[in-house]
């Protein structure tokens, strides 16, 4: 009787034994599926927040290249009246005296992600970096380089055009009287000043990095 009862023991610890194993198995399984369904609705969400800043970046370097070749165009008007003696088309002086560089913020999807803690669902750390590095310092740099020069240009450029010429509503000026304005050397001396900061802003305008984060991204979207 103690013989069987001890086979009975063994056979029903076997069986619990073996349907123990047979949940925790299933357990695991269940815990591995969720583990991948949740990796993959965490990549598809990343997909889709890389598209979207890429979208961002794609109009913010259009702006800032139309700033770049504007200031340039500029820069070229103002060195040939300074420097080469330009004395044709001077009505147009003061729209290319006055240009300012605004900077507009492009950057929505990577603010969404930073108050909604969601930074760590970039899962490339470089392209993570970078990302953070460009909205962050760079934005700074491009906000308070903007701010500086629309005061610069206010103060400077502005009110001396505003005193010493009358214009009209497309702010051309009469070609005489800038003739005569640049025999002085107080324009001359705006125009070298104005011409200082086209070349800060020309050199601080980093669209190359614009595009290099672009093509980091587009590279990220197409190995997923």
């Amino acid at each position: 009787m103690g013989l069987f009862n001890k086979k009975e023991v063994t056979k029903n610890f076997r069986y619990y034994f073996a349907e123990i194993i047979v949940v925790v198995i299933g357990i695991f399984i269940a815990i591995q599926l969720n583990n991948l369904n949740e990796n993959r609705k965490s990549k598809k969400e990343e997909q889709k927040s890389l598209k979207r800043i890429y979208s961002d970046l794609e109009t913010e370097k259009k702006l800032l290249q139309a700033s770049v070749n504007e200031i340039k165009k500029s820069s070229s008007f103002l060195k040939e009246v300074v420097f080469e003696n330009k004395r044709d088309n001077l009505d147009s002086l003061y729209i290319h005296a006055s240009q300012t560089f605004f900077h507009y913020k492009f950057n929505s999807e990577y603010i969404n992600l930073k108050y909604s803690g969601k930074l760590n669902l970039i899962t490339n750390e470089r392209l993570r970096f970078l990302l953070v590095r460009y909205y962050e310092a760079g934005y700074t740099f491009y906000q308070e380089t903007s701010k500086l020069h629309r005061k610069f240009t206010e103060e400077k450029i502005n009110t001396y055009f505003k005193d010493e010429f009358p214009r009209d509503t497309t702010n051309l000026l009469q070609s005489k009287l800038v003739f005569d304005k640049l025999k002085s050397q107080k324009l001359t001396n705006i125009l070298i000043d104005q011409l200082n900061e086209y070349n800060y802003l020309l050199g601080g305008i980093r669209v190359n990095e614009t595009e290099f984060l672009l093509e980091t991204i587009k590279n990220e979207i197409k190995e997923n």
